[in-house]
């Protein structure tokens, strides 16, 4: 290679070559973020009545924390729950490691328990909703992280939530904003989101 093409190559072709990489990087991330947007838009579906429905499980959210009010904005604050009043399995069918059920003065049943029968018809036509499960809950809250989710579910109450699933005698599991499960007093206050199944 004679000097004169070692220069052209050196003032040329390596910088040519370094923009094109640059702009292969940048397309690729934002090919990965569209892609993350369309998941959540083709896997959850606005079924209006204030409820949205995961297409791949069958769940049907609702889109307020209890406490919210049913708006379009879920303006208002969310409320906070007990899980168990009494910090025993009295609420979770006398299990370690039971789920949350009738039992016992439990607030997180009973204000989604409420919903089936209150309005008539149930919450959205639906008579089945409850606290979710451990694993449902972190999925949800997982995903949340879209920026497309804040469209479905509006003005989302960060914190800790309850899920159904017992610890131990004196502890249940809730799920952080983050995703990550912890067990805590089942006397604590915090929020609780309502799902529905097998629809």
């Amino acid at each position: 290679m004679t000097k004169k093409l070692k220069r052209w190559f050196i003032a040329f072709l390596i910088p040519m070559l370094l923009v094109n990489c640059a702009k292969g990087e940048s397309s690729s991330k934002a090919d990965v973020a569209t892609s993350s947007g369309d998941t959540i838009k083709a896997k959850y579906t606005d079924y209006g009545s204030m409820i949205v429905k995961e297409t791949t499980s069958g769940l049907i959210w609702k889109k307020c924390a209890q406490g919210q009010t049913n708006d379009s904005n879920c303006s208002g604050t969310a409320g906070d729950y007990k899980y168990c009043t009494a910090v025993d399995n009295s609420c979770n069918g006398s299990l370690d490691n039971g789920t949350l059920a009738s039992g016992g003065a439990n607030d997180a049943y009973t204000v989604c328990n409420l919903i089936n029968s209150n309005p008539a018809g149930g919450y959205g036509g639906i008579s089945n909703w409850r606290v979710p499960t451990k694993t449902e809950l972190i999925n949800f809250t997982l995903e949340s992280r879209a920026t497309e989710f804040s469209s479905l579910f509006p003005n989302r109450a960060t914190g800790d939530y309850w899920s159904a699933n017992s610890y131990i005698s004196s502890n249940a599991y809730a799920v952080d904003s983050d995703g990550s499960s912890f067990g805590t007093g089942k006397d604590a206050s915090i929020h609780v989101r309502c799902v529905a199944s097998g629809h």
